[in-house]
C-alpha cells in the first residue's frame, strides 16, 4: 500500500544544541529554515536546510542508532567516489565525532538543487523521470573498488537453499507456487553473480523515497541514499525501480517494460536469475524479526517479495 512505509523523522530543533552548532560551523552560515524529508528507509535525521548561501541537505544519526550510523559512514564513502555526472546530490562534507554527553554522531552534508518527490501513487510522467535517473547511472562506468563492489556481493544468494532446508512456517504467507520449486529457484539464483556482472554504476535501491525529481523543467532528477551502491549490469537499477514502483501503487513491471524497455543486449535469463536471487533474499529476510529502528522493514520486504515472485512467475511461464 503506498505510503505505509513512511517513517516520521526528527527535525532540526530535535538535535542537541552542540550538534546544531557543529553543523552550522560546517555550513558556514546560520540555518534560517528547514524541512524534513520523510518516508526514508532508515531512522535518523534527513533535513533540507536553508541558509543565506542556499539550500543543503543534512543527514545525521546519533549513537543511539549504530546501524544507521554504520550505513551513513558507508554512504559518505560512496558519495566521495561516485563518477562525474552521477545522478546524486553534491557531497560537501562528513562529520564523525563524539559530542561528549550526546555521544557519537555521523553527519553528512550535501549540496541540493530544487527537487521534489514523486507523486503518490506513481504517475507515468514521474515514472519516466525515475527511469531517466536509472538510465543516467547505467550509462556511467563505475570506478569500482572497495566502496563500489560488484552488486552481487551485496545480496545473499543462498536464501532459497536455506529456506528449503528449514521450511519456516512463515512461508505459508506466500503463494503455493513456491511449493516444490525451491530447488529450481535456488539453481536459478546461482546464476545471479554472472547475470549481475558488469562495469556500470548501480544505485541499488531506487524507489519513491530515494528518487528525487526535478522541481523545474530543464533539469535532471537524482538518486539519494547511495548506501547499497555498487558496480554491475546496466539492467539492475531499472528492474529494481520497476518492482518498487509496482509495490508502491504503480503499474506492473510487464506494462512498464513495454514503455521503458530494458537496456539493449539484456539477456532474459540474466534478469530471471537476478529476480530469483532477489525473491529468495526478500522472502527469507521478511520472516526475520524487524530491527528496532526500522519496525516496518519486514512488512515492506513482504510486499516486495510478492511483487518479485509474481513477476518471476509470469516471466518463467509457470
Amino acid at each position: 500500500m503506498p505510503g505505509m512505509n513512511a517513517q516520521p523523522r526528527p527535525g532540526w530543533l530535535d538535535m542537541p544544541l552542540a550538534v546544531r552548532a557543529r553543523i552550522t560551523e560546517q555550513l558556514g552560515a546560520r540555518v534560517t529554515a528547514w524541512t524534513n524529508r520523510d518516508s526514508g528507509m532508515m531512522a535518523g535525521y534527513a533535513i533540507q536546510v536553508q541558509t543565506v548561501d542556499g539550500h543543503l541537505f543534512i543527514k545525521a544519526a546519533s549513537g543511539e542508532d549504530p546501524l544507521t550510523q554504520q550505513m551513513y559512514r558507508r554512504e559518505a564513502m560512496v558519495a566521495q567516489v561516485l563518477p562525474e555526472g552521477a545522478p546524486a546530490p553534491e557531497f560537501r562534507w562528513v562529520v564523525d565525532e563524539d559530542f561528549g554527553p550526546y555521544g557519537p554522531w555521523v553527519i553528512i552534508g550535501y549540496g541540493m538543487r530544487p527537487v521534489r518527490m514523486a507523486s503518490e501513487p506513481w504517475g507515468l510522467e514521474d515514472i519516466a523521470g525515475a527511469v531517466r535517473v536509472a538510465r543516467i547511472a547505467a550509462d556511467l562506468e563505475s570506478p569500482g573498488g572497495p566502496h563500489l563492489p560488484p552488486v552481487s556481493t551485496l545480496m545473499p544468494l543462498d536464501a532459497w537453499v536455506d529456506l528449503a532446508d528449514r521450511m519456516p512456517a512463515g512461508l505459508s504467507e506466500y503463494t503455493t507456487w513456491l511449493t516444490g520449486r525451491m530447488d529450481y529457484l535456488a539453481e536459478l539464483a546461482l546464476g545471479a553473480p554472472e547475470a549481475m556482472q558488469g562495469t556500470r554504476l548501480v544505485h541499488g535501491t531506487l524507489r519513491r523515497p530515494t528518487v528525487l525529481l526535478p522541481a523545474f523543467p530543464g533539469t535532471e532528477g537524482m538518486g539519494v541514499d547511495w548506501i547499497r551502491a555498487g558496480t554491475g549490469a546496466p539492467f539492475v537499477d531499472l528492474v529494481t525501480l520497476l518492482r518498487f514502483v509496482h509495490a508502491e501503487g504503480g503499474p506492473s513491471p510487464d506494462l512498464l517494460l513495454t514503455i521503458h524497455p530494458l537496456p539493449p543486449g539484456t539477456d532474459d535469463d540474466a534478469v530471471n536469475a537476478y529476480l530469483s536471487a532477489l525473491a529468495g533474499y526478500l522472502v527469507r529476510d521478511s520472516l526475520e524479526p524487524a530491527p528496532p529502528t526500522i519496525p516496518f522493514l519486514r512488512s515492506m520486504q513482504r510486499e516486495q517479495a510478492h511483487v518479485v515472485i509474481e513477476w518471476l512467475r509470469r516471466r518463467l511461464g509457470h
